[in-house]
């Protein structure tokens, strides 16, 4: 029984790491006295934990939002790939644990290996690598790793000339030891230019003003839309359309204007706060197509919020139902009938 009590404390602390939440005075006590009598030593609790670090799932719900962890025993064994041929959703129903579907995104032939995303696969590939790294301590290198047009693209440092053309990164290796540490130049395509350092520095700044303001409380959500606006023009000045930085910077926008709108009491705050919505949306709309893989369900969910929103502002309606209706048939082949997204989806349409 002992035992039994200690096994089930060890499990709580390892769940609780993971959410990163200090564990209660009572289960601390379990814990010490479990280590103490050496029921199960330190080294077995380390082993548990890093066990369930490297296999637990984020379970999410249908917009990607992360609403806890998971052990599913079959899943876990599935290896990563940035360009994935399956996807994992999640069913959450009441009650019940959440289950996990594994569902093929494309045709994969007898033999071939089935694989699925363990991370955000949008950034550019020094970013993939050092996640995966610093989390699973392994280096990916599938064909979208190995894709230096499509990084560029994603990666898209702007000429500060004025010129047509856009920074090249230039990846001298690629091997495992240099991967946290890229060594690379740029060159414009167009004049030749190779001093990028202003507009690196400028984005840089940016994205860490942003990191900071996006963690942290504002005692303004208006003041906070606008601080935010304007590390996103900043980030704009320094990175083309394509850029993952501007669709990071104008996702996380997006994200505040419609927090501050779900809970705006006016209608005319509403409709001035959709409309800048609409506005971010169309702003980084290239730059999703660029980093979204072709398959990425979060690309229907970014298409669907564009949607409801021109149907809120009366904006082309009959285009946003039909946008509507074809993520709907195309979530229907990964999500069960009376899942929330496909309920939601429906109730728009009607």
């Amino acid at each position: 029984y002992e035992e039994m009590e200690s096994c089930e404390a060890i499990s709580q602390l390892s769940l609780l790491l993971l959410c990163r939440t200090p564990p209660p005075e009572s289960l601390s006590k379990s814990i010490k006295s479990a280590l103490i009598a050496d029921i199960f030593p330190a080294r077995y609790v380390a082993m548990l934990v890093s066990r369930i670090m490297m296999n637990a799932f984020n379970i999410s719900d249908g917009e990607g939002v992360a609403v806890g962890f998971g052990l599913y025993l079959a899943a876990a064994a599935v290896n990563h790939s940035c360009d994935p041929n399956a996807i994992q959703t999640f069913c959450l129903a009441h009650a019940t644990p959440p289950r996990l579907n594994l569902t093929t995104c494309t045709k994969i032939q007898v033999g071939n290996e089935v694989t699925i995303a363990y991370i955000d696969t949008t950034p550019p590939t020094s970013r993939r690598k050092t996640e995966l790294w610093k989390s699973y301590k392994f280096i990916c290198n599938c064909s979208k790793c190995q894709n230096r047009a499509l990084d560029n693209m994603i990666v898209g440092i702007r000429c500060r000339k004025g010129c047509d053309g856009c920074g090249i990164q230039i990846l001298h290796d690629l091997n495992a030891t240099d991967v946290i540490c890229i060594e690379n130049s740029w060159i414009c395509k167009a004049c030749g230019e190779t001093d990028f350092s202003k507009s690196l520095s400028i984005r840089d700044k940016a994205m860490a003003s942003l990191e900071t303001l996006v963690g942290r409380e504002a005692t303004s959500m208006y003041g906070k839309i606008d601080s935010i606006r304007t590390e996103f023009q900043a980030i704009k000045s320094c990175c083309c359309i394509t850029s993952w930085f501007t669709f990071k910077a104008g996702e996380e926008l997006l994200h505040c204007i419609l927090d501050v709108m779900a809970f705006t009491s006016t209608e005319d705050d509403a409709l001035s706060l959709g409309s800048l919505a609409l506005q971010v949306i169309d702003e980084i709309d290239k730059a999703a197509d660029a980093c979204y893989n072709a398959d990425d369900l979060r690309r229907l969910i970014f298409r669907c919020k564009r949607a409801k929103l021109q149907l809120f502002l009366k904006l082309e309606p009959w285009a946003a139902l039909q946008t509507l209706r074809d993520a709907y048939e195309q979530l229907s082949y990964f999500y069960p009938p009376g899942h929330e997204i496909l309920c939601e989806i429906l109730k728009c349409i009607q």
